[in-house]
């Protein structure tokens, strides 16, 4: 914030979110309230976008260093459609133009190839770095790129590669394939990369939790009770490694007849009941 002698006011405002969609309605509240000041005749914008550097945690050579953000989209409960939420957040913060990236962590089951399409499905070495691969761009959906252990290539070595045979292996092995398609893919400058993780609590969340500093996470479920219970201790495993949830996603809630009605076939609420709860035990914390 510079004030000039003749009451000219140049304004410098750091937004750290890639994509900010508000930024004039927030200029213009922040020249009101400046104007409101005597003495003021003229305020000056500048915008400035501070963008923080995701560094993984457990290696210091990561492809991961010019990303900017990493959102992990998790359930806990398989089935609530977490996958189909993941893609298209990604997908939503393309078309706005932004470098983003998704990667599949659930390498038991990698659903990722069949939900997008890739420009070319051969996983080729990078040529900044030959230990590291390159994501797959997206067929139709510009500045996005994905990758899946599904992409891998089935003479790979990894049982499951491919994602046509049966994943069989524990969970440290698990952990160390994932750590590969986290750590040792060049995903380049990348505004978002969004990360579609398994369901559960188990070795592979916990390797991402360990690998690398994520900015938040979003919780799916659906209004069902089973899944809801699910979600709360998906809630609890984020807030125990100090991973923010930023939004809650109520998937399957309702669907719309041809009459125009809506029917929601595992009731209503759920989603608020949910967050009522979660609140209530972190006021009981608190206190």
């Amino acid at each position: 914030l510079e004030v000039s002698k003749d009451g000219v006011v140049n304004l410098t405002l750091n937004h750290f979110v890639p994509g900010y969609v508000h930024k004039e309605e927030l200029s213009k509240r922040c020249e009101e309230a400046v104007k409101s000041v005597s003495g003021i005749s003229e305020v000056l914008f500048h915008w400035q976008e501070v963008q923080g550097s995701t560094r993984a945690t457990t290696s210091t050579e990561s492809g991961l260093n010019n990303v900017c953000h990493v959102i992990g989209v998790s359930s806990c409960k398989g089935g609530v459609g977490k996958t189909t939420v993941a893609v298209n957040l990604a997908c939503a913060l393309a078309q706005r133009g932004l470098k983003v990236g998704i990667l599949d962590a659930d390498v038991y089951g990698p659903s990722l190839p069949t939900l997008l399409q890739p420009i070319d499905r051969a996983v080729r070495r990078s040529t900044n770095n030959p230990k590291f691969v390159l994501p797959l761009q997206v067929k139709d959906v510009p500045n996005l790129s994905m990758l899946s252990f599904g992409h891998v290539n089935p003479n790979a070595g990894a049982p499951g590669a491919g994602g046509k045979e049966a994943a069989i292996m524990r969970g440290p092995l698990a952990s160390k394939v994932l750590n590969q398609l986290l750590l040792a893919t060049d995903w380049g400058k990348m505004d978002y990369l969004i990360i579609d993780m398994p369901p559960g609590t188990g070795d592979i969340q916990i390797t991402l939790t360990q690998s690398v500093q994520m900015s938040g996470a979003v919780v799916v479920t659906t209004p069902h009770r089973l899944a809801l219970v699910d979600a709360a201790k998906g809630v609890a495993m984020f807030d125990q490694v100090n991973v923010p949830v930023i939004s809650v996603v109520e998937n399957m809630a309702y669907f719309v007849c041809r009459h125009g009605e809506k029917y929601f076939p595992f009731g209503c609420g759920g989603k608020e009941k949910l967050l009522a709860e979660l609140s209530k035990q972190s006021s009981a914390e608190g206190d």
